[in-house]
């Protein structure tokens, strides 16, 4: 069941993103309007380019029975999903207590000035902060976070002042033509002890 969802969910972002390939194939007078696809994703881990195959221990070790809590306090066991896509990296678990946002654009669209891959992914990331810094959490108003040059994603200034680094946004990116896909992952209410393999932060 987890693989289906999984897979349909990146089929529908696929059937998107071709709506903008048919338009700069025969242009017409009106270009698609950029989109955000938002989903609480099953228990999925994705591969990136940099990790297209698994040896069979590592796949038996994923696709081992996940037991999640979920947002009632239930807890229920996943068969988690294991899927290949076309963002660079590497292994990338999804699952609840995270919200997923996909946007898909045209990075040479006439209708806002472009962007390059490294300038997009960066505006992710801004936008990302600038959401959090706008939130509240149990501590107070705002999450502070920052951006390092050799990781891609949102971290947690809290974290980094125990000396420990924690994710709480992970960023993928794939474009085809200048039409994005993928977008970001961010983690609202992940369990963040027990198993490292089911936990996104590690």
């Amino acid at each position: 069941m987890e693989l289906l969802a999984a897979r349909l969910e990146a089929h529908f972002q696929a059937s998107l993103r071709q709506a903008f390939l048919d338009w700069k194939s025969a242009p017409t007078p009106r270009a698609p309007s950029p989109l955000v696809v938002s989903f609480i994703p099953t228990p999925t881990y994705t591969l990136g380019k940099r990790q297209k195959s698994l040896r069979e221990d590592q796949l038996f070790r994923l696709t081992r029975p996940l037991s999640v809590t979920l947002d009632d306090g239930t807890t229920r066991d996943f068969a988690p999903a294991v899927i290949e896509t076309d963002r660079g990296g590497l292994t990338t678990y999804h699952g609840p207590g995270q919200v997923v946002l996909w946007s898909i654009l045209d990075l040479r669209s006439p209708y806002y000035p472009h962007q390059t891959v490294r300038s997009y992914a960066r505006l992710l990331e801004e936008t990302t902060q600038a959401i959090l810094a706008s939130s509240s959490s149990p501590s107070g108003p705002g999450i502070p976070t920052y951006l390092s040059e050799e990781d891609p994603g949102v971290w947690t200034e809290g974290a980094r002042a125990h000396g420990q680094e924690r994710k709480i946004a992970a960023m993928g990116v794939h474009l085809r033509r200048h039409i994005t896909g993928l977008g970001t992952a961010l983690n609202v209410d992940v369990v963040v002890d027990g198993d490292e393999r089911a936990n996104p932060w590690a």
